[in-house]
This record gives structure tokens, C-alpha cells and sequence, in this order.
């Protein structure tokens, strides 16, 4: 009697999206899932169901990626750069501020102890 198992595939894709300076616009993820059934009496005919199944999410990886980027406008991307810009700034700003503490804070010299 052949048996057979059903596996479960998911595939996932992250992606980003760099603007000016490589500054991250975005980063999102697009994840398909796909159930198949292996025959242990059929290995050869399983395999070549599994590696079809790989192929067919790959695909609707790429399609729904490229769906999600054609809703995209430019309007939005370039609100997208502002916050990146703003974040840099702001990053920029406190490495600077704690660079400036630190070079302002007295530094404790080491301990001498006197010899006995």
C-alpha cells in the first residue's frame, strides 16, 4: 500500500527599497504558501511535483511583489525619501550630541595608590 504525506511549502521574499544616500524607503515581505501531496509509491512523479510547486511560488512571489510596487506613485516615494531624510537627520543629530557629551564629560584618570 502506498501512503501518502502533505507538505506544507512557504516561501518568503524581503525586499527594500533604497532612495537617495541608500537611505532604506522601505522594506516589506511577500510570503506564499503551497500545499502538495508526495506519494511514497511514486518518489520520481512527488519530486517533480515538489520542485513544480517551488517554481509556481517563486512566480507568485514575483507577481505579488511587483503588484505591491506598481501601486507605488511617485507622490509616495518621495514622501518615503522625506521620513528617510528626516530619520537621518535625527540620527545624525544625537550621534553628534553624544559625541559632543562625551567629549565634554572630565575623564577619570586612573587611581595611583601611593606605595606603602
Amino acid at each position: 500500500p502506498s501512503r501518502t504525506a502533505e507538505y506544507e511549502l512557504t516561501t518568503t521574499l524581503k525586499y527594500s527599497i533604497l532612495g537617495l544616500n541608500n537611505l532604506e524607503l522601505l522594506n516589506d515581505k511577500v510570503e506564499v504558501r503551497k500545499i502538495y501531496v508526495r506519494d511514497s509509491s511514486n518518489i520520481t512523479g512527488s519530486e517533480q511535483e515538489a520542485g513544480q510547486a517551488r517554481t509556481e511560488m517563486r512566480r507568485d512571489l514575483v507577481q505579488s511583489m511587483v503588484a505591491r510596487l506598481q501601486i507605488l506613485t511617485p507622490t509616495q516615494l518621495d514622501e518615503l525619501q522625506r521620513k528617510a531624510d528626516e530619520r537621518a537627520k535625527a540620527e545624525a543629530q544625537a550621534l553628534e550630541a553624544a559625541r559632543r557629551q562625551q567629549a565634554e564629560t572630565p575623564q577619570q584618570s586612573p587611581l595611583e595608590i601611593p606605595g606603602r
